[in-house]
C-alpha cells in the first residue's frame, strides 16, 4: 500500500500578516514557521519516507528539510510550485474560486 503524506509549509511573514496570499513570492519562514517544521519533525520521527518532495520556493524547501530531518534528500520539483494567478486568470479552463474573503482561502477548479 502506498501512503502519501502532504505537509504545508510553516508560517511566513505573509501568513502572520493576516494570512496574506504569498503566491510565487519567495517568502522565508518566520521563527514560528521554523518551530512548526521542527515540531513536525518530532511528530514524524517514527515514520520512514521513501522520498520527500518540495516546491522550489524557499518556505517549502526549508519546511521539508527541517520536517524530514534529511535536507540533502529533499527533491525539488517545479510542478509543486504555487499556482500563478496570472496563468489562472488567462486560462479559460481554470477557475479561481474565493471561498472566504476573511481568511483568503481559495480553491482552484479545473473546468472539464
Amino acid at each position: 500500500m502506498v501512503t502519501i503524506c502532504l505537509l504545508r509549509h510553516g508560517e511566513t511573514v505573509y501568513n502572520a500578516d493576516g494570512n496574506k496570499y504569498c503566491g510565487r513570492a519567495d517568502i522565508e519562514l518566520t521563527d514560528k514557521g521554523i518551530r512548526q517544521a521542527k515540531r513536525m519533525n518530532d511528530l514524524l520521527k517514527e515514520y520512514t519516507f521513501d522520498a520527500v518532495f518540495s516546491s522550489p520556493l524557499k518556505r517549502a524547501k526549508d519546511t521539508a528539510a527541517i520536517a524530514s530531518g534529511k535536507p540533502a534528500e529533499v527533491v525539488v520539483d517545479e510542478r509543486l510550485i504555487e499556482v500563478d494567478r496570472k496563468i489562472v486568470q488567462e486560462n479559460s479552463s481554470l477557475t479561481l474560486l474565493t471561498l472566504s474573503q476573511e481568511d483568503g482561502m481559495q480553491l482552484l477548479k479545473l473546468n472539464a
